[in-house]
């Protein structure tokens, strides 16, 4: 195979899980504002992109780069420079979720040999529960603002 690493964008990856929605937000603001990642594919300002839309997963995902101009310069990122690598945020639920949908139903990985018609009622009941899993993930970000130690209660 000619050049296989200028095929994919993620030879690294990174799956980053919080408790709740409002953490992975704050997150990804983060990591966009830090400035020590660009885009993968342009070289520009780093945006997640939310991919609830596919199948129905809750996460935001980055394909990323180390931004030559802040990290190129240091020694120890030398190596690393142009290398790509997704980095992934997710709840806990998020997470359970695309496990159990990876073991069953993911593309062509697919576990179970389903005829078509049963596949995509399997694919169409795992849209239905991640539609579950926003509201219980709005859920548990309310109890957690509400309740967590050290913020404000109301």
């Amino acid at each position: 195979i000619k050049d296989p690493f200028d095929r994919f964008s993620d030879i690294a990856g990174l799956r980053a899980i919080f408790y709740n929605s409002e953490d992975l937000e704050k997150a990804v603001r983060l990591i966009e504002k830090s400035g020590d990642f660009v885009n993968f594919s342009d070289g520009k300002k780093l945006q997640g992109d939310d991919k609830s839309s596919e199948y129905g997963y809750r996460a935001v995902h980055l394909d990323a780069i180390l931004n030559p101009k802040k990290r190129g310069q240091l020694n120890e990122y030398q190596n690393l420079i142009g290398t790509p690598c997704e980095i992934q945020f997710t709840t806990v639920f998020a997470h359970a979720w695309s496990k159990t949908y990876h073991a069953l139903s993911y593309k062509e990985n697919r576990k179970v040999n389903l005829p078509e018609e049963e596949q995509k009622n399997l694919d169409n009941a795992f849209v239905a529960a991640a539609a579950n899993l926003k509201r219980i993930e709005e859920d548990i970000t309310k109890l957690s603002k509400r309740f967590h130690p050290g913020k404000n209660k109301k």
